[in-house]
């Protein structure tokens, strides 16, 4: 397997410290891939401070639909928060510190900051890694925060389910259940994974595989991917390694001839 990689071990041994916040996490894998002078403490304390300031001014009695409101106009009104849906592979997107700067984020993003603010008021949302973007959930309330904290019915879930992975998706309690941070932190990887491949950018892209690997070893995806950047970057034995992992983990992948053919290539030119 691959050397030891000090940049891995690091990212490895504060992501699983569940004395951080999932903010502070997600800030720590920033300050890794880009950002070498961020000052994680004081980005954590400016969420604090939002969360500090959001008072809820109504009464309990309301409902959880009247907590959702008075939250949704501090995160959204007050704060200024917005989804981008104008440049989703911005990488910026991905990366709180940015998103706490320019108040605009993706899905993940957006709902980790408005869970992390409603904890100001004792208001308990937990996160869902539903298929397609993230989501909020309120007790039985299911909301889309990045489309301002809209409140989604059944119908609405399930429509996001079928645009996500097309007709005849059955929508299941599983589905809804709350994600732990490992996997949205996984999730956040995959994701800077895509951004930093779309713009070609291989060598950043292979360390977000290698960072979803860090807290999710057996990730098909993240094997292959992992493999298929090295074998880009003519990291030969890399390459290899990765690879005949995937296949030891997916063996009947619709991709299988495609990986060995990588395999006898990356094989020729040792």
């Amino acid at each position: 397997m691959p050397d030891f990689d000090p940049f891995l071990a690091e990212w490895a041994a504060f992501a699983a410290n569940a004395r951080h916040s999932l903010v502070e996490r997600g800030l720590k894998m920033a300050q890794l891939l880009e950002y070498p002078d961020l000052d994680i403490a004081a980005y954590a304390a400016r969420i604090a401070a939002m969360r500090e300031s959001f008072r809820l001014d109504v009464d309990r009695a309301r409902g959880p639909t009247g907590a959702i409101g008075a939250l949704n106009a501090h995160v959204f009104g007050t704060c200024g928060f917005r989804g981008n849906f104008e440049d989703h592979y911005d990488p910026r997107n991905n990366f709180l510190n940015e998103v706490i700067d320019r108040r605009t984020g993706i899905a993940i993003t957006v709902s980790i900051i408005y869970a992390e603010v409603a904890r100001g008021a004792g208001i308990d949302v937990g996160l869902v890694s539903f298929p397609g973007r993230v989501l909020a959930r309120h007790g039985d309330v299911v909301i889309d925060a990045v489309a301002g904290g809209r409140i989604l019915s059944e119908g609405d879930v399930a429509a996001l389910l079928e645009a996500a992975v097309g007709p005849g998706a059955e929508l299941t309690q599983a589905l809804l259940a709350p994600a732990t941070p490992e996997r949205l932190l996984v999730r956040m990887a995959r994701n800077l994974k895509h951004s930093y491949m779309h713009s070609y950018a291989h060598d950043r892209a292979l360390r977000c595989a290698r960072m979803a690997l860090a807290l999710a070893p057996d990730s098909a995806e993240d094997v292959r991917d992992a493999g298929l950047l090295e074998a880009r970057l003519q990291n030969r034995k890399g390459a290899i390694e990765h690879l005949g992992r995937y296949l030891e983990i997916n063996p009947n992948g619709d991709d299988v001839d495609h990986v060995l053919e990588i395999i006898r290539q990356m094989r020729s030119s040792l």
